[in-house]
């Protein structure tokens, strides 16, 4: 073989080399991207199996009540109780962040500490107070004059009724309704601005009033039972700010005592019914009935909680599916929020989820003032932010 074709037979072999060992380089690098896309993803699976276990020990509701219950302990305990000369029939109600006290001469506004805001001294034989944001509001039933008093404790405006005037209901923003009954016993409502100007006098022949409520835009809402119909029939009348009426609807077999408003409907509660309304249309998208009178009716973030007379406890998803149902050894009297924590009550003592407080005399009733709940009993409140021992 001559030295040309022995060169050429080395070149092709050198190449032969070079390139199987190019192949063997890429095949390496190949195989160890492979190698760390693998560690990658075994790395990511470990990660995310990390995260899912520690989102399911978070969440899990155990751990959530836990945690809220932890939060609770760490937050500071908050509780103050005060003393009065208890009369027959006199009023204790949240007024903002204070405590607002009538017994039929003086109306008092006290701070949580008891420091006394303002003392007015105003004698009424038969009288019913409400209060808005900013406003109290005394009715005096027999001289038919209602009164419109400052936070401060001034008097700034009064008005004269015409008819024999029920029970005054005061919305948020200060818009005023007062339920009335005629010399003949026609029943009506008169509504009144924040201002005390009157808005609109409407009254309602053949029906008897059962609820009356104003809403944070200054509409107003009556209900009543249509005595002339040949069976149990509800009328409802929603009217404007202005006085205009917007819808009026009927509800057949039951007797609205309640309404609870939603983003988008309303439940009508009446003794024996829950019933579900979609605002604006007022169709009927479901009605919970129960042979059990129901005592407390109260909504919760989106679910409705019912307890009824026998101590069950329903929770109602908003398209009326149940959410949850309990039965309770106890003898409530209703249910309450505290902190985002239900609480029941009884004649005699409030409890959650943990603690149960006995109290010496018998609950008159139970208020929010803040973030306190306040336990109302003769001549004594006390309130607290956390339910404890």
């Amino acid at each position: 073989m001559d030295k040309e074709k022995i060169d050429s037979v080395l070149e092709e072999f050198l190449k032969q080399q070079e390139l199987q060992a190019e192949r063997e380089r890429k095949k390496q690098e190949l195989e160890l991207k492979k190698e760390r896309r693998q560690k990658i993803f075994n790395r990511a699976k470990i990660i995310l199996a990390v995260i899912l276990i520690f989102a399911a020990l978070i969440f899990n509701p155990y751990n959530i009540r836990k945690m809220k219950d932890y939060r609770q302990q760490q937050r500071p305990r908050e509780e103050y109780q005060m003393t009065w000369n208890y009369s027959q029939g006199m009023e204790v109600i949240p007024f903002g962040q204070d405590i607002l006290i009538y017994d039929s001469s003086n109306l008092r506004l006290l701070k949580l500490s008891g420091e006394e805001i303002f003392n007015v001294n105003l004698a009424l034989d038969s009288w019913t107070l409400e209060v808005s944001d900013k406003n109290i509001y005394l009715l005096d039933k027999v001289e038919k004059t209602l009164y419109f008093i400052s936070s401060k404790g001034e008097f700034k405006n009064n008005v004269q009724l015409s008819n024999i005037p029920q029970k005054i209901v005061a919305g948020k923003n200060g818009a005023i309704a007062v339920y009335y009954r005629t010399e003949v016993g026609v029943e009506g409502t008169v509504f009144f601005s924040s201002e005390g100007k009157q808005i609109a006098d409407l009254n309602f022949p053949k029906v008897s009033i059962t609820k009356v409520m104003v809403n944070d835009q200054n509409q107003f809402t009556v209900h009543g039972v249509y005595r002339m119909a040949p069976s149990l029939t509800s009328n409802m009348y929603h009217y404007s700010s202005e006085g205009n009426l917007i819808y009026s609807s009927e509800i057949k077999d039951a007797i609205v005592i309640d309404q609870i408003d939603m983003k988008d409907r309303y439940m009508l509660v009446d003794i024996n019914n829950l019933i579900m309304l979609r605002k604006n249309t007022n169709e009927e998208i479901f009605r919970i009935s129960s042979a059990i009178p129901f005592i407390s009716v109260q909504l919760h973030e989106d679910k409705i909680y019912a307890l009824d007379r026998r101590n069950k406890l329903t929770l109602i998803n908003p398209d009326g599916s149940i959410a949850d149902e309990k039965y309770y050894q106890s003898d409530f009297e209703g249910i309450t929020w505290l902190d985002g924590e239900l609480v029941f009550y009884s004649r005699d003592y409030v409890k959650n989820s943990q603690t149960q407080l006995k109290f010496s005399k018998p609950i008159e009733k139970i208020i929010h003032v803040g973030n306190h709940l306040g336990v109302v009993m003769k001549g004594e409140i006390r309130l607290m932010n956390r339910i404890v021992q």
